[in-house]
């Protein structure tokens, strides 16, 4: 059996980022941020966080109080993945990311390794050529 989650395959922590990104915005709003030295840590170990608050308007932001941010911050995230051209990217690299390096690595992290050395290995061969791509221009 094969277990598939259109958000969580590709968004595996995304409550995660949303507390994250909550507590950036917090931060970034009570100090001059660029050159404290947690605005560095941020930035490292909380990139999609920071890149979530700094992608949003700032009158997005400060227009809902806490509770509405957490939910809106969470409906951006999937907004993103589930509706936008940058969204399907991201999960089309994720897919390439399986297909290479073996889906149990990349999706199905929880499989026991017992069962990785019985599993049958997922093999994909396709080719994109130019007339793949500028069909849709010549029509």
């Amino acid at each position: 059996a094969v277990k598939v989650d259109a958000i969580t395959d590709y968004l595996p922590k995304s409550e995660y980022v949303v507390n994250d990104a909550l507590l950036y915005w917090t931060f970034k709003q009570s100090k001059p941020v660029d050159a404290h030295p947690l605005h560095k840590a941020f930035k490292k170990y909380s990139h999609n966080a920071c890149q979530l608050i700094e992608s949003l308007p700032h009158s997005f932001l400060t227009s809902m109080n806490s509770a509405e941010l957490e939910e809106a911050l969470y409906l951006v995230q999937m907004d993103w993945l589930l509706g936008s051209e940058a969204g399907l990217l991201f999960k089309i690299r994720e897919e390439l990311f399986g297909i290479q390096n073996g889906y149990e690595n990349i999706f199905w992290m929880e499989v026991e390794p017992k069962a990785h050395k019985k599993a049958v290995t997922l093999s994909v061969c396709c080719e994109v050529t130019e007339k793949h791509i500028y069909k849709h221009q010549a029509a």
